[in-house]
């Protein structure tokens, strides 16, 4: 039987979207592992950054492909837009242009049958509604939605209720909540070596041990708010980041308990990506040793947090 996610806060939409266009699907994919290059241009050339400043750019252009990166070059500052893909001398105010170069390694041929037949199977278990219709027609979109993601859950052996689905779809590098579209779906899956539903029994489990590494983990914690994040919207709805949060943070920071007390009592907001971010940054904190210790006066983080800090030194004190 399938696990129902209609009253549980995550799966809100989950159950509400889906396209049923009729299309054909190659047999076989190839797959390739991904170089990227950044390179910035002076008078004459196309020159690369340091191998340091590459690793920041292309993580920090993971995390937000319309945000912006400060990167160092020959002692100066520059500031990198991503949207504009330009890069300017703090100093000078001096603008140059940027640009990402991916290279294509140990291109392989995948037989993606299988996961076609999957592909198919599960796009056509819901029928979409007028929103999601919208989406994608404006994006000349097909995917796999709500049913379709349960059914899959199910078939596969995983709870659509733990971080396991969450990881895959971040590892899927997917953009719309609970919507899978064909390159997120097959491309992806194959790329990660699951190109079989028996490989997927066995690979989604596994991908836990990633979660491991704290730059990932890291980049996971930031995709999520993105993830949740609404075209229309500019904050996750409280309720979302509240049931998110104990599936990531749950044994991972010690007053944890006390931060969800905090904002289910004293913050009636919904947090902004600004708060999402810093608490992770807050919670690996090792400045202070303890809340006493902690100077509200020189902080820099949210105010959400500052406010956190006062609410447990009463706490503490009590």
């Amino acid at each position: 039987a399938r696990k129902c996610l209609v009253n549980h806060p995550l799966s809100h939409s989950l159950l509400n979207n889906t396209h049923t266009k009729t299309m054909s699907y190659p047999s076989s994919i190839e797959i390739f592992d991904t170089d990227v290059q950044w390179q910035w241009r002076d008078s004459y050339s196309w020159r690369e950054y340091d191998p340091t400043q590459q690793l920041k750019l292309e993580k920090a252009y993971q995390r937000n492909q319309k945000g912006t990166c400060d990167v160092t070059i020959h002692s100066d500052m520059y500031t990198v837009n991503f949207s504009t893909m330009s890069q300017e001398n703090s100093r000078t105010k001096y603008s140059r242009d940027v640009k990402r170069v991916e290279r294509e390694l140990n291109k392989r041929k995948v037989n993606v049958k299988e996961l076609n037949n999957m592909f198919k199977k599960y796009k056509v278990m819901d029928e979409a509604d007028e929103d999601a219709e919208s989406y994608y027609r404006d994006n000349d979109a097909e995917g796999i939605g709500g049913e379709g993601i349960m059914a899959f859950c199910s078939d596969h052996s995983i709870d659509p209720q733990s971080v396991d689905l969450l990881f895959l779809f971040f590892k899927l590098k997917c953009h719309r909540k609970y919507f899978l579209n064909y390159d997120e779906f097959v491309k992806g899956l194959a790329t990660l070596g699951m190109e079989t539903s028996s490989k997927i029994k066995k690979g989604v489990p596994k991908l836990k041990k990633e979660l491991a590494s704290t730059s990932t983990f890291r980049d996971f914690y930031r995709w999520t708010y993105n993830y949740w994040l609404d075209p229309s919207q500019k904050t996750v709805p409280k309720e979302i980041t509240m049931a998110t949060w104990p599936l990531l943070m749950k044994g991972k920071y010690k007053y944890f308990d006390d931060w969800m007390e905090f904002m289910d009592e004293e913050y009636a907001h919904a947090p902004s990506r600004d708060l999402w971010s810093q608490f992770y940054d807050f919670s690996n904190d090792d400045s202070f040793d303890s809340f006493e210790d902690y100077d509200l006066e020189m902080s820099a983080y949210n105010t959400a947090i500052d406010d956190f800090v006062v609410y447990m030194k009463n706490k503490q004190k009590k």
